[in-house]
């Protein structure tokens, strides 16, 4: 996960928001379900808090 320049400050939780189907409720849910904080940036995740956040998600890794 390489995020672009414009992304690198961006936090979790407004991504999470920004998705079609993905309302503040279910934001705080797979957040809390992965172990990541609400302030934790896309830079700041480490691989397994990426990998238990596309778990959350029901996202396979490609």
């Amino acid at each position: 996960m390489d995020p672009s320049e414009e992304l690198r400050g961006a936090k979790v939780e407004e991504m999470l928001l920004a998705m079609k189907g993905m309302g503040r409720i279910k934001v705080t849910r797979v957040l809390r379900e992965a172990g990541i904080s609400r302030s934790k940036t896309l830079v700041g995740l480490t691989h397994g808090q990426r990998d238990r956040l596309l778990g959350a998600l029901g996202c396979e890794e490609a």
